[in-house]
């Protein structure tokens, strides 16, 4: 999810079994490895279109 990658449409594509997706992102707990706010709200906007 954090890739901001075309995976969704492609897996959707597919008609995946929608209620079966799920999607989250990579936490890695450490020092200067979090993602910008700005990236985060990019890469979520793909998956909250639809509804997942």
């Amino acid at each position: 999810m954090s890739k901001n990658a075309a995976y969704l449409d492609n897996i959707l594509s597919y008609q995946a079994n929608r209620p079966f997706l799920y999607g989250s992102h990579n936490f890695y707990p450490q020092e200067d490895t979090r993602l910008s706010y700005s990236f985060f709200e990019a890469c979520s906007t793909r998956f909250k279109k639809h509804e997942l």
